[in-house]
């Protein structure tokens, strides 16, 4: 019943909270820290039977969720390798059990389309809605895992790695290889993207395992999952470090193609298109040594075009930040020769100044740029202003310091 069910929730709920109040209690009390280990000693075993046998998957999700909450609150290194191996062997078997119910239903709702139905559009309609809550409560069930996981990373570091790798990451791998539905690829690579973003250069190792499923899923056609690994390929270049070096050539070709396809600025695709922009920029950034010069210099043409981003606003903020790194920077490939590129990136910051593609530290960044270009090249900075409309010429001018830079005042066009 729905108050048994709630009756579960809360005494999950419960543990989880026990967790917090021993560590709150240690953090304000100066108190033996000890107590957290032995509290989660007592609410684990509980946890992880529960997460195993529970038959509701909401339930398991949120049991997921607690064991999570539970290890962030008790801290770093604060489980044992036992405990660790218990955590890895309940996930496995709950990402089991979780794949068998998505083919369960697949497999139902194969049988009834090769049957000969009387009333054949009312039982179309009664698959299709047992598919789609079936995979939408299995898809919360798996990403409370990956949340999961992604605790125990940030609080364990290099010791995970032997069940990360032996256990835990098998059965995300070929939910990417063999996926029985296409939320399952989507979920794997979030899984692998949560491994680098989270783990970072301490996962470097990582990246010789995940980075061809990424790469093989950039052109996938399901729009989740390739903006996923498209995202995954620039924390790879991120964090990978030496270890991304021999795929440099193969990943700036295949994000080349992700960006150059003609729809790639189609409502569909725009948000996917944005990250794999974002991606190439990072890997020309860091690893350049691993590319052709020529191919060097034709990357950054291309990524300063694309620019500015759009779509997805979190990753456009990041990618404006990088812009304005490298121009401080007076980064070669981005300032062109003798700056020539300066008035096209004084058109881009007037296009996101003002909108959400930039927060408060990269408009003071943007700033400081503009007011530089006065005093150091004003005829580059009178030179874009003149190609910008009344509209962007006042951010501009809003942007800069309480004295607008007379290039600004100059180009300023009368209102219509």
């Amino acid at each position: 019943s729905l108050y048994q069910e709630a009756a579960r929730l809360s005494a999950i709920q419960s543990m989880a909270g026990m967790c917090r109040s021993a560590a709150s209690h240690v953090r304000k009390n100066n108190a033996d820290p000890a107590i957290i280990p032995q509290v989660v000693a007592f609410v684990l075993p509980d946890l992880l039977t529960t997460l195993e046998e529970e038959v509701e998957v909401a339930v398991q999700a949120q049991c997921a969720r607690s064991i999570g909450m539970c290890v962030e609150d008790a801290g770093n290194a604060c489980l044992t390798t036992e405990q660790l191996a218990a955590i890895a062997d309940s996930l496995v078997k709950v990402l089991d059990d979780s794949k068998e119910r998505v083919v369960e239903v697949l497999g139902a709702r194969a049988d009834r389309e090769d049957e000969d139905e009387e009333d054949e559009e009312e039982d179309d309609y009664e698959s299709e809605e047992e598919v789609r809550m079936t995979i939408e409560q299995e898809e919360e069930l798996v990403e409370a895992l990956i949340m999961l996981v992604g605790k125990l990373i940030a609080t364990h570091g290099s010791a995970i790695d032997p069940v990360l790798m032996e256990k835990i990451l098998p059965p995300f791998l070929t939910m990417i290889d063999a996926p029985v539905h296409p939320t399952q690829a989507r979920l794997g690579i979030a899984m692998l993207d949560d491994v680098l973003e989270i783990g970072g250069a301490k996962c470097a190792h990582y990246v010789k395992l995940l980075l061809p499923r990424m790469l093989q899923s950039c052109t996938n056609t399901d729009s989740d999952l390739r903006q996923a690994a498209l995202f995954g390929v620039g924390l790879a270049a991120t964090m990978g470090g030496a270890e991304f070096g021999p795929f440099a050539h193969e990943a700036v070709q295949v994000l080349r193609h992700v960006t150059g396809q003609p729809d790639a600025r189609s409502e569909e695709k725009e948000s996917a298109t944005d990250n794999a922009i974002a991606s190439l920029g990072r890997i020309v950034a860091l690893h350049s040594d691993s590319l052709h010069p020529s191919q060097v210099d034709q990357v950054w043409v291309e990524w300063l075009g694309d620019l500015p981003l759009k779509a997805d606003e979190a990753e456009a903020v990041v990618v404006h930040r990088e812009l304005c790194r490298h121009v401080v920077a007076n980064q070669a490939g981005v300032m062109g020769a003798d700056h020539a590129n300066l008035p096209r990136i004084i058109a881009i910051f007037a296009q996101v100044l003002e909108t959400e593609g930039v927060d408060t530290e990269v408009t003071g960044m943007i700033r400081e740029i503009v007011n530089s270009a006065h005093t150091n090249v004003p005829h580059l900075l009178g030179t874009a202003c003149k190609t910008l409309s009344p509209a962007l010429l006042l951010r501009l001018q809003n942007c800069a310091s309480s004295t607008p830079a007379p290039a600004l005042t100059q180009a300023k066009q009368p209102a219509v």
